[in-house]
């Protein structure tokens, strides 16, 4: 699919599924009610004007399909004018995010770092700090104890069955007879895909509300990848896994490279670490950015301050208060607590 016509796809789908979780609440009265109504027929107005760009875009190219694309573009901002009307309770503005380390998930760091940006530059974070743990100390980690906690919930003596649709499950006897040995294998491959969303959604059941370390667990099952917030990870892996001179090339490449920008100038980065802090461009680059240009606050938030010991107090062992403690003079990944011995 198209870039363009995948995000109007992304587009259409986050908002008719945000009406059908409005429609099925039916609890809300009052004044809740009217403002989300309100906000509803905008949203119906950002569909409409979906519907019709992705009927035109197909007849027209270049600056034509731009042309198309502006009313879905102006609608967009009158309904995130509509909702920062409503002067909603802001997120955290500091977050911390231990992580798991090594390989096995699936995401590359870099990839890892631009999902990071991206929700900090819509949540308004003003510092996000991502750490990697689990280097040889499992126990620190918060996703392996909760990994421990899931692994509890479902060894609980039942048996979990992987194969709930066979392999010609949805074919008739004719249609059997009349597949291609490709065809065959396309149909399994659909099986196994449809047998893996059905254990997990069993997986989802049985873990949910379980203990974990600092409460109980929610557990839910993400939207399939076609359906997902991050849209355009194939074009982000693409665009990510080429050299320089050919990312060009690659469709999406303008929000990319914009991002990697905004990345080389907010961002302290490490093998295990990295720190986001807004407006910290006007120390690297002398200025603010456009998009810090905007923040409302007046003072760059200070590096994190990683725990030093006291050299003044040996023998005993004690470590600098907050207000002492250095902004600078180790490495990205030294952020642990450090000895008197270093």
């Amino acid at each position: 699919m198209p870039l363009q016509a995948l995000r109007l796809h992304s587009l259409e789908y986050q908002l008719t599924s945000a009406r059908e979780r409005w429609e099925e609440n039916q609890n809300i009265e009052g004044s809740e009610k009217e403002i989300g109504d309100n906000i509803v027929n905008v949203a119906n107005c950002l569909l409409d004007c979906i519907s019709k760009a992705e009927t035109d875009m197909k007849q027209v190219t270049g600056e034509q399909l731009q042309r198309v694309l502006n009313p879905v573009l102006k609608q967009c901002d009158e309904v995130l004018r509509r909702i920062a009307s409503l002067r909603l309770p802001p997120v955290y503005q500091r977050l911390l995010e231990p992580t798991d380390a090594g390989p096995g998930v699936g995401v590359s760091s870099a990839e890892s770092r631009i999902r990071i940006l991206e929700k900090a530059r819509v949540y308004g974070n003003e510092k996000v700090l991502r750490i990697h743990r689990a280097r040889e100390d499992s126990g620190q980690n918060e996703a392996e104890r909760l990994n421990a906690c899931i692994g509890d919930a479902l060894c609980d003596g039942g048996s979990l069955k992987w194969q709930i649709y066979e392999t010609l499950h949805g074919l008739s006897e004719e249609e059997v007879k009349s597949l291609s040995t490709s065809e065959l294998d396309a149909h399994s491959s659909k099986v196994m895909e449809k047998n893996a969303w059905a254990v997990a959604e069993e997986v989802c059941l049985r873990i949910d509300d379980s203990p974990a370390p600092r409460g109980y667990i929610s557990a839910f099952l993400v939207d399939r990848p076609e359906n997902q917030f991050f849209y355009n990870r194939e074009y982000l892996k693409e665009y990510l896994g080429v050299t320089n001179n050919q990312k060009s090339s690659v469709p999406g490449h303008g929000y990319f490279s914009k991002l990697e920008q905004f990345e080389s100038l907010h961002c302290e980065k490490g093998e295990l670490y990295m720190e986001y802090r807004r407006m910290s461009c006007k120390e690297r680059n002398g200025q603010l950015c456009q998009f810090c240009e905007k923040d409302e606050t007046t003072t760059v938030p200070l590096p994190t301050r990683r725990p030093y010991p006291d050299y003044g107090k040996l023998p005993d062992f004690h470590y600098l208060s907050w207000n002492a403690t250095p902004t600078n003079g180790r490495e990205p990944d030294d952020f642990s607590t450090a000895s008197s011995s270093d």
